[in-house]
């Protein structure tokens, strides 16, 4: 399988927004709370910098990581999108199994 298969139909901007999104809503948290949160634990976000990072999904691990430390959560589980010829591939297994 290439490396074009296996990325096909998915947005990992999309999918990392949503899951940094998810997680300041698992805490109930804005971006201005995540702000001021990162700024008391010494780093140098504003409100504005935090949305940007969000809004474009392509933000940096060190970045994401630094957020979970904040949110006191030191352990993550991630389901790794698939895309739609996965998805495909997945459906026909099943069905020929049944």
């Amino acid at each position: 399988m290439s490396v074009k298969d296996a990325v096909e139909g998915v947005d990992f901007d999309y999918e990392c927004r949503k899951i940094l999104k998810d997680e300041l809503r698992r805490h109930d948290l804005t971006y201005a709370g995540l702000a001021e949160l990162l700024r008391e634990a010494g780093f140098e976000e504003t409100e504005r910098s935090v949305a940007h990072k969000a809004t474009r999904g392509t933000f940096r691990m060190s970045f994401f990581l630094q957020v979970l430390r904040i949110l006191g959560n030191d352990r993550l589980v991630l389901q790794v999108p698939m895309s739609r010829k996965d998805i495909e591939r997945r459906s026909l297994i099943t069905n020929a199994e049944s």
